[in-house]
């Protein structure tokens, strides 16, 4: 059973230092779903601290990493070589992060008369609505954000994704050719692929294969997104809003691990799935306080045999 306390945790939020509230709390969801989307929940998220602004308005900050080339370690003696050091030079990588958000505006005497947490309280519906909203925005663009937007969205998978392959024509082979190109820190023996992404066409192509109906196929619940999820030969399939194009779509097979695939965000934590939500001013002629639900997130694929797309799949 769910208490008074805990139903108004998440407006409490509202009012802390970082200006946050749980957004996985059922109140801001519409008809209480928790989950409006799959993939998003599923990425695994990283706070980018010490963010500058430039004058445009967008956010950057730089991230340190080590540069490509790191050569080879030899075989040695002690009598004639001590061990190469593998040691390069490391390089600073600007990351843009590009700003999302919603606002919206509610009667002050009516907020302050209807109780908290209920769906009666016109700010805490509209924002149900509007964080609901935003992160169906946010789960568009990682799926199809080219980066070359304007104002500047952010690079998803669609462009982010280069090593691919065209289709084979078989929805359930090129799900094997996918996970099997999936192998960050390592040549062909890395991490290995987390999970399967893809549309809802693609979904239905690949539960209509019969790998897709034996063996370890079929729905279960997925500790990622806490929730049932299809699985294809053991890996979760997440859907997503990937653009289906004349009966033909896009399969992506991601590592969502610590040189995978990571959403990176600015405010909030991610509980909030990076969004924070601010009062502004109340306008005295009409009576109406204005709120800002926003967040500034990027897409960020750590190393390029992390992920995998086949392209023209057939649904």
């Amino acid at each position: 059973m769910i208490t008074q306390d805990q139903q108004l945790a998440p407006l409490r939020d509202t009012c802390n230092a970082e200006g946050t509230f749980d957004a996985q709390s059922p109140l801001y969801f519409v008809g209480g779903n928790q989950n409006v989307c799959e993939l998003v929940y599923a990425l695994p998220m990283l706070r980018a601290r010490n963010v500058v602004m430039d004058s445009s308005g967008r956010m950057t900050y730089s991230l340190r990493r080590a540069s490509i080339g790191v050569p080879e370690p030899d075989f040695y003696t002690t009598s004639v070589a001590p061990p190469q050091d593998p040691t390069t030079q490391t390089a600073d990588v600007p990351i843009n992060l590009a700003r999302l958000g919603s606002r919206f505006d509610a009667l002050k005497i009516d907020v302050e008369a209807a109780a908290l947490g209920r769906s009666y309280n016109p700010r805490d519906w509209r924002l149900q609505s509007v964080v609901t909203l935003v992160l169906r925005k946010l789960d568009k663009a990682v799926a199809q954000g080219q980066g070359t937007e304007s104002p500047a969205w952010f690079k998803g998978l669609k462009s982010l994704v280069t090593r691919s392959s065209a289709t084979t024509t078989s929805a359930d082979t090129d799900a094997f050719l996918a996970l099997s190109s999936v192998y960050p820190n390592g040549a062909g023996a890395g991490e290995g692929p987390c999970c399967l992404v893809g549309n809802n066409d693609l979904l239905k192509a690949l539960m209509n294969t019969g790998a897709g109906q034996t063996g370890l196929s079929g729905w279960r619940h997925d500790p990622w997104v806490d929730r049932p999820v299809y699985h294809f030969m053991g890996i979760p399939f997440y859907r997503t809003q990937v653009e289906s194009v004349a009966s033909t779509t896009t399969l992506y097979a991601l590592n969502l691990g610590r040189t995978g695939v990571n959403l990176i965000y600015a405010y909030g934590n991610p509980k909030t799935f990076g969004l924070e939500v601010n009062e502004l001013a109340t306008d005295v002629s009409t009576g109406k306080t204005a709120y800002l639900v926003h967040g500034a997130f990027a897409l960020a694929l750590w190393e390029e045999e992390a992920a995998f797309k086949v392209t023209s799949v057939p649904v």
